[in-house]
């Protein structure tokens, strides 16, 4: 429908959402070549005119830009969708790409600063999902199609036909019947439960039971006890992961600092193949 490189979302957002947006993500703006877009300038462009058109989904990728606010990104996302679907008419599925994994140059340029903002976006990104608090949302999986060794350009991943075609596959599964969510869309936490000395991560999407990328055992788990991150012991048991040996869990995330794309840091996949979702959850 609409696409500019590096577009926060307020320039997507329309007014009324856009004012509505946390502090930190509202009346955004972006200079591109010799020319200033406002906040909701993309929106009021090519998205409100369209507002007319009959839709049942989108695909949806952006992000970086707003990294670094990425503690209020969830609620800001959540009132830009309620919006969406009010303009349009409809609650239609809406497909949200998880930031890629990146490399560390780009042109002979470290990247820093935003850059290591991407693992709290990812996070952002998920927990929309495992909240539930938006329905007919899901997020399409790509942690396994960012910057890989040998690449030139770490900030710009190539491999975006993959994510195109991973969206397209869910879609036609939930809209069309066309396929089986199961196999095509991204293992994400559904519940987490802590029993014993033990935390239950029920999956969804695990195509027939989770395992890995490299056939090795699963790498990217941490669990936090007494105030600290650490390693986790894990096992995979069908569409759930075991994560052993822990007493009084105060949070567990997976993938935290990914990124490269060779899967070594985090390798968790569905049994058909799709990469896992970084996610991160804190306990009470």
């Amino acid at each position: 429908m609409a696409g500019c490189g590096g577009a926060p979302l307020s320039l997507l957002a329309s007014p009324e959402a856009n004012d509505a947006f946390p502090s930190t993500l509202k009346d955004k703006t972006m200079t591109l070549g010799n020319y200033l877009i406002p906040a909701c300038g993309i929106y009021n462009m090519f998205i409100a005119p369209l507002t007319n058109v009959g839709i049942t989904g989108m695909i949806f990728y952006q992000g970086e830009t707003d990294a670094l606010e990425a503690a209020d990104y969830g609620d800001a996302l959540g009132i830009f969708i309620k919006d969406l679907r009010e303009k349009f008419g409809t609650n239609f599925l809406f497909l949200n790409t998880q930031l890629t994994s990146y490399g560390y140059e780009s042109g002979g340029i470290q990247l820093t600063g935003i850059w290591d903002a991407f693992s709290n976006m990812r996070f952002a990104q998920a927990e929309v999902k495992i909240d539930d608090s938006i329905p007919d949302y899901e997020v399409i999986p790509t942690l396994d199609l960012g910057w890989r060794e040998g690449d030139k350009d770490g900030a710009h991943p190539y491999y975006k036909k993959e994510i195109g075609q991973r969206g397209a596959a869910i879609a036609a599964a939930k809209l069309y019947g066309i396929g089986e969510a199961e196999n095509v869309g991204c293992p994400i936490p559904s519940k987490i439960e802590y029993k014993e000395d033990a935390l239950e991560i029920t999956y969804d999407y695990a195509g027939g039971g989770l395992k890995t990328l490299d056939g090795k055992a699963v790498t990217g788990f941490e669990v936090k006890m007494d105030g600290a991150w650490k390693t986790a012991e894990v096992v995979v048991d069908g569409n759930m992961i075991l994560v052993q040996n822990v007493s009084n869990p105060e949070g567990v995330r997976y993938a935290p600092e990914l990124r490269y794309a060779n899967m070594d840091d985090a390798n968790l996949c569905s049994g058909t193949g799709y990469p896992a979702a970084a996610f991160s959850a804190e306990f009470e």
